[in-house]
């Protein structure tokens, strides 16, 4: 019975050491993740508070611009009003002109009409000249026929001796009559002629005065629809300028208003940026308090493991410890490969219990210990822990068909980054030092390319996950970042990746090694790769959880495998050395 109660208070404790261990760790996760946060946020508060303190002066001087802007609105505004009561007067000038002109026109138009009627009458003048010439002519013919009567008389009067004397004298006076008949006809034509030529010439200068008039009156009115014009456009000039003026003014007080805003918000930057130290003030000290809280978990940890240890070297036999390296949240592990790993132990018929190291050494130092049954490294973090504790490779998994993957080095497409090259200089984020896709391959593969890690970037930054890094990226917070080709396959379930872009990619890079001691017998050992290589997406209770992680199963795995991150490791020493 004590035996059965002793066992029992055994499986407790085991219970409480696991959950505690597992809480700690997640706890301890947290704790960093909000030191992380904390110190982002206090970054950008800096950042905000130095945007402040240089936005600063310069409101100041905006608003004194805008203040005299407003002066010379104002005083334009004046000037406008003053242009508009000009244009109003000489929009009444030009409707007086447009009516004298228009009275011109019909003042030429009526002596046009009155030297046509001239014409006319001069002309019936010069057509009853010509009708008396005539008449004259037939009086100069009735006169020389009288002549030549009395003379015919006078030598008939001769004839007739003194019986013909008298008739002989009224033939001599008809004669003179008719000559002096014929002088007084011909002075009258002579003055007829010069009538006629008088009369010629006024009609026709009363034609050229009627045609000058005809050609004034087409000038005039020709003159009359241009003033219309541009009486018409003066008139909507005046109308615009009003229109202007009213819009000047307008201006004139929004731009007194805004000098107004523009001295508010230059004192409202102040206190903001007053405020924003005082922000920061408190974020320091909430990252120190976070700090110390991390060490003081840290130290937890540290207890915590070493009680793990000890009770793990007392386990019962028939439990099957699994540990994993710190790579994502402790209870995400749990919930994920947790129960990949409970699906292995029943396939080995054992009772699993899942531990979450403190940190990547933390793991091979149980290993070392004896404590673990299996550990899953993270590749960088196996050949780091192999250096110093003797293990072999059972099994790596396979996502996608591959039991491999890629880093990648990524960037904006907005950024104006097409290469590596154009990364100089800019602010770049990594994940962790000890990640090697997140760290350690990306510096490799910087330096083939003849860039200088350590000189390279203007600012880096390690963001401890490669979520982190990539929606730090995609937010612009910083210009580049390292990450691998899970983490991207990940992400882009959940986000929109079309804005970035893939510089660049390592070469193929084994994916976790799922390792035991060295000393593990071969048995044992073959017995557990087989369950291993077994586990498929399609197991009953393990396949959802596979699924979820992107694992299709597994393929046996060696240790030689991973000589491509030991050849990185050695290239970034001779970085380091040569640096």
């Amino acid at each position: 019975m004590e035996a059965k109660d002793a066992a029992g208070l055994s499986g407790v404790f085991l219970d409480a050491a696991e959950r505690l261990g597992m809480k700690l760790q997640q706890t301890l996760w947290v704790g960093k993740e909000q030191a992380r946060a904390a110190e982002a946020l206090r970054g950008k508060v800096l950042e905000v508070r130095e945007r402040l303190s240089s936005q600063v002066p310069r409101i100041g001087g905006v608003a004194r611009g805008v203040a005299g802007l407003a002066e010379e609105s104002v005083a334009l505004g004046e000037r406008a009003r003053s242009l508009a009561e000009e244009e109003e007067r000489a929009r009444g000038e030009i409707r007086g002109a447009q009516e004298e002109i228009r009275a011109l026109e019909r003042t030429l138009g009526e002596l046009e009409r009155a030297a046509a009627s001239n014409e006319a009458l001069t002309q019936g003048l010069l057509e009853a000249a010509e009708t008396v010439s005539g008449l004259l002519a037939q009086i100069g013919k009735v006169t020389r026929q009288t002549q030549m009567l009395a003379l015919n008389a006078a030598i008939e009067a001769a004839r007739a001796g003194d019986a013909g004397r008298g008739f002989s004298v009224v033939a001599r006076e008809v004669g003179n009559l008719a000559v002096s008949t014929q002088d007084i006809a011909v002075r009258i034509d002579h003055a007829m002629g010069d009538l006629r030529g008088r009369l010629g010439g006024m009609v026709e200068g009363l034609s050229q005065a009627q045609e000058g008039l005809r050609r004034g009156a087409g000038a005039v009115q020709d003159t009359a629809r241009t003033v219309d014009r541009a009486g018409g456009l003066a008139l909507r000039m005046g109308e615009g300028l009003q229109e202007v003026s009213r819009r000047v003014v307008a201006q004139a007080e929004a731009a007194q208003s805004l000098a107004g805003e523009a001295r508010n918000l230059g004192e409202e930057a102040k206190a903001a940026s007053s405020e924003v130290g005082e922000l920061d003030g408190a974020l320091a000290r909430e990252a120190e308090s976070a700090g110390i809280l991390n060490v003081s978990l840290g130290d937890m940890g540290g207890e915590v493991f070493s009680l793990q240890t000890r009770v793990g070297r007392c386990r019962p036999p028939e439990e099957f410890w699994v540990g994993f390296t710190p790579f994502a949240a402790p209870e995400h592990i749990r919930k994920t490969y947790g129960v990949a790993a409970e699906a292995l132990a029943r396939r080995l018929g054992r009772k699993v219990r899942v531990f979450v190291s403190s940190d990547y050494h933390a793991l091979g130092d149980w290993v070392r210990e004896g404590v673990l049954d299996l550990a899953w490294f993270s590749p960088l973090a196996y050949v780091v822990a192999a250096e110093r504790v003797p293990m072999q490779v059972l099994a790596i998994p396979r996502v996608k068909g591959h039991p491999s993957y890629r880093g990648l080095l990524l960037a904006r497409k907005d950024r104006g980054i097409r290469n590596l090259g154009d990364l100089k200089g800019k602010v770049f984020a990594f994940v962790d030092p000890t990640s090697g896709s997140g760290y350690l391959y990306p510096r490799v593969l910087l330096q083939q390319r003849g860039f200088d890690p350590e000189t390279f970037f203007g600012e880096v930054r390690f963001l401890g996950s490669h979520d982190r890094v990539i929606r730090a990226v995609l937010a612009g917070e910083v210009d580049g970042g390292a990450s691998y080709t899970d983490a991207w396959d990940g992400a882009a379930k959940v986000l929109d990746l079309s804005p970035l872009q893939i510089l660049a990619q390592t070469e193929e890079i084994p994916k976790d090694a799922l390792a035991v001691r060295r000393e593990t017998p071969p048995e044992a050992a073959e017995l557990l790769r087989q369950a291993l290589l077994d586990l498929t997406p399609t197991d009953p209770s393990a396949g959802g959880a596979l699924r979820e992680l992107g694992i299709d199963g597994f393929v046996p795995g060696e240790d030689r495998l991973y000589d491509v991150l030991r050849a990185a490791r050695e290239a970034e020493k001779r970085m380091r050395k040569k640096g």
